[in-house]
């Protein structure tokens, strides 16, 4: 799993295209999913996790459509 967060965070770099909080939102959905599975993670819980109210949550993450 650390290979793959290594390769988000060092591709994140190369383009700036997340900002800081974005790229911690992302490290950790990619931690829970690796821990319960895609299917049962929620953004409640990536939310939770980075210690954010889940309508803050969609306010840092774009939607796929929007990119």
């Amino acid at each position: 799993m650390n290979k793959w967060i290594d390769y988000i965070v060092s591709e994140n770099s190369k383009n700036n295209k997340l900002t800081k909080k974005q790229e911690n939102i992302l490290v950790s959905a990619v931690e829970l999913i690796s821990e319960k599975g895609y299917e049962r993670v929620s953004t409640a819980e990536i939310a939770k996790k980075q210690e954010l109210q889940k309508e803050r949550f969609f306010v840092n993450i774009k939607l796929k459509r929007s990119y």
